[in-house]
């Protein structure tokens, strides 16, 4: 999920009910993947590893995922989080299960980066910072992270 644009962001958004299966098998290495993003040429599918095994969400306002499962489809561990948001105004996660297969590794199942919003999911869903190795800071200023509670 990605807006075209960090002003105007894309939604509101809700996804509910959602069932996301996915193989596994990215690493950690993948999770400090920043996808590109140019403001002139809007990318819907990027073609390449994504920073999480589920969800990335960037340029996003009122984003709501509710009664959905992120799970790995295979024996294959992952090293990256279920979900990474980025830039995600008034992010809301409400009982999600996340996980499966040979197991999630990333020290986190959420990796936010200048989110805002309440994602702690009654303290079940652990999250961090999102750190990418290259970033977009220098086309779209600091980043900073905001609390989910």
């Amino acid at each position: 999920v990605e807006g075209p644009t960090p002003s105007p962001p894309a939604g509101p958004l809700t996804i509910d009910s959602l069932t996301l299966a996915t193989p596994g098998g990215g690493t950690a290495a993948d999770a400090a993947v920043e996808p590109p993003f140019s403001p002139l040429q809007y990318q819907p599918r990027f073609d390449g590893t994504r920073p999480s095994f589920g969800l990335f969400a960037r340029f996003v306002r009122n984003l709501s995922v509710a009664a959905s499962s992120i799970r790995l489809d295979a024996d294959e561990a992952d090293g990256r989080p279920a979900i990474v948001a980025d830039r995600v105004s008034g992010l809301r996660l409400k009982a999600l299960d996340v996980g499966g297969g040979g197991g999630a590794e990333a020290p986190c199942q959420l990796a936010a980066r200048n989110c805002s919003g309440d994602w702690s999911d009654g303290g079940k869903l652990p999250s961090c910072e999102w750190r990418p190795a290259a970033s977009v800071a220098e086309t779209w200023g600091s980043h900073e992270v905001l609390s989910g509670d």
